[in-house]
């Protein structure tokens, strides 16, 4: 047999190994069940925000809707932070997926913890509500279970970086994965001003929408 017959052509030595190949279909696929599934958690946390809002509209018997929202003005609040708050969470947390091309353990228990953080928010929202004016402790629970799960989803995204799921060309710089912090930081700040000055209330929240100023500011800075 001659040397040029036992050498591989070029299209032997680069063709891919088929088992290689049906075992990063497989991290794929259950990549996309986790997202899926996350997706089905996500849909049910923000229907229950809104659910316990359909069961006061019914006992108004008779009464004006001005005097619904007067009487529920509260309650109407939290919801909507809640609302928007787990929309946020799933359009990070679709973000996140979107390149993701496999994942281990690891990932799944960290995003078992940050779903966990999502569907306590409608509870959390439900003791705000309920709870005396002026209780610290409730609105602790409801702005901190905000911030615990922002914080999980941080370290979600770094699991994924750092186990290799995320393709390199789709990995986010030091300087995104660092200005993802801002609005943890801000969420973290309200915190403390909801517990030492309880007549802010929830209007403490409003402090997170500052993170996008922010970060446009310290991009533009870094760029100059």
């Amino acid at each position: 047999m001659t040397a040029s017959a036992e050498a591989p052509t070029p299209e032997a030595a680069e063709a891919p190994d088929p088992a290689e190949l049906a075992d990063a279909a497989d991290a794929e696929r259950g990549a996309d069940r986790l997202a899926f599934f996350s997706d089905a958690v996500c849909a049910i946390a923000i229907t229950l925000v809104v659910l316990p809002l359909i069961d006061t509209a019914r006992d108004l018997a008779g009464g004006t809707a001005a005097s619904y929202f007067a009487d529920n003005a509260a309650a109407l609040l939290a919801a909507g932070v809640s609302f928007i708050t787990i929309a946020l969470f799933w359009r990070d947390h679709h973000r996140l997926f979107t390149h993701a091309r496999s994942w281990n353990a690891a990932v799944v228990n960290i995003n078992l913890l940050w779903l966990a953080g999502v569907c306590f928010i409608p509870l959390a929202t439900v003791i705000e509500v309920g709870a005396a004016g002026g209780d610290a402790l409730a609105r602790a629970i409801y702005v901190g279970s905000i911030l615990v799960t922002m914080i999980v989803a941080r370290f979600e995204e770094r699991a994924l970086i750092r186990s290799g799921a995320i393709e390199p060309r789709h990995v986010p710089s030091p300087l995104v994965l660092g200005l993802r912090w801002v609005s943890v930081a801000l969420v973290a700040a309200a915190l403390v001003i909801a517990i030492a000055v309880p007549g802010v209330g929830l209007w403490s929240m409003l402090l997170a929408a500052l993170a996008r100023p922010i970060s446009a500011l310290v991009r533009r800075r870094r760029h100059a």
